[in-house]
Parts: structure tokens; C-alpha cells; sequence
């Protein structure tokens, strides 16, 4: 990615929020859904339909989609919430956010020409060494 991580960081700091998720306008079959302030409200699968957290009411065009990015940063707030849950090895940390909406203030940040590739998977790898040039020399 080609993400300025301090300007991230520090848009997040100066915020009184809990998470500052990074997200972008870009199509996918999975949003993370966000009000006008882009507090985070819920999430819908376009495909299957599902929703979450639980009960949540998806109506089309209510909210800001956008799908997560994958980098996140978030205060000492929210680890407190996670020892108090118990949470301890791996769990999502979509979820997590999900089932804390009403409790955690949670929001989404945009980055103008931001660049990603997810390396997630093996035949992604094969054009990371071509997209770092890129982001790089740009």
C-alpha cells in the first residue's frame, strides 16, 4: 500500500474516536456500512444478503458503503473492551467492532489516491514485486 500511515495515524489521534478503519470507494461484494459521519453502523454481504451485527436492519442506499481496507488503528479503549470480553487468541476483528457499535465509536477514513494490493493469496505474490515498483516510483 502506498498508505501515509502518520498522516492515518494522526488524523486518527486527533479524533475522539475508538477505531479509525481505513476504507475505499471501490466495488466489492462485502461493505462495512457507515453513517453521514462515517461512524460505523453495521455491515451487509451483497451476494448472500446477511447482515451483521445480529437484527441489524440493512436498507439500500441509508448508509456509506465502503469495503475495510485492512488497516486499522484504534486507541488503548479498545483493548481495554477486549480484556474485558475476554477475547485471547484469534477472533475477527470486524465482528468485534460489529457487536460494539453502540458502544465503541468506530469510524471509516478515505485516502485519496490510495493504492493496495492484498497478498493474501498465492497468486497475488506473483504481482506484488510489480505493484511495490509502481507505488514506489510514483
Amino acid at each position: 500500500s502506498n498508505c501515509d500511515l502518520r498522516a492515518f495515524v494522526d488524523t486518527h489521534n486527533c479524533s475522539a474516536a475508538d477505531a479509525t478503519m481505513l476504507v475505499s470507494n471501490r466495488q466489492s461484494s462485502r461493505y462495512l456500512l457507515f453513517n453521514d459521519q462515517m461512524r460505523l453502523q453495521g455491515w451487509v454481504n451483497k451476494i448472500t444478503n446477511a447482515t451483521k451485527p445480529d437484527k441489524f436492519d440493512y436498507i439500500e442506499g441509508q448508509y456509506v458503503e465502503r469495503p475495510y481496507d485492512g488497516i486499522q488503528v484504534f486507541s488503548h479503549s479498545v483493548i481495554e473492551r477486549m480484556m474485558d470480553d475476554g477475547l485471547t487468541g484469534k477472533f475477527s476483528i470486524i465482528d468485534f467492532y460489529l457487536n460494539r457499535v453502540n458502544n465503541l465509536k468506530i469510524v471509516g477514513q478515505e485516502m485519496p489516491g490510495l493504492m493496495m494490493l492484498d497478498i493474501g493469496k498465492p497468486e497475488t505474490l506473483v504481482v506484488a514485486k510489480d505493484f511495490l515498483y509502481e507505488i514506489t516510483n510514483n
